[in-house]
């Protein structure tokens, strides 16, 4: 799936959140998630 604007999810389901939940377990800053993805979001738009 392809989305251009910012609101829409790169992933819906399960497996998204407990990605954020074992980075945010590992000590991943909420800063360092939006950049990932930010940058996952550029590289699925430009495909």
């Amino acid at each position: 799936m392809v989305y251009a604007d910012d609101t829409a999810p790169i992933s819906r389901g399960p497996a998204s959140s407990v990605a954020a939940k074992v980075m945010r377990d590992v000590g991943v800053s909420r800063e360092k998630m939006q950049q990932a993805y930010t940058a996952a979001k550029k590289t699925v738009i430009a495909k």
